[in-house]
């Protein structure tokens, strides 16, 4: 095995083993989905929100030409 070529300081590059990764660890696996999970909840409710939004808008309009027949 051939031996890593120095970088342009005259080290040579620091490997780091793939576990180490941040990605790879137990606990930023379980936050990565808990924050998954959550950013659908937000989704989820803003739907909502929007869907009253517009029931309310159209009630309002049928209250509105209600009032001009009377």
């Amino acid at each position: 095995m051939s031996p890593r070529p120095a970088n342009e300081h005259g080290r040579q590059p620091v490997r780091r083993d793939r576990r180490t990764h941040l990605s790879r660890q137990r606990t930023y696996i379980r936050l990565y989905a808990r924050i998954d999970r959550l950013e659908d909840a937000i989704s989820h409710f803003y739907n909502a929100i929007d869907k009253l939004r517009m029931r309310v808008s159209t009630l309002e309009k049928k209250l509105e030409t209600l009032a001009k027949d009377d």
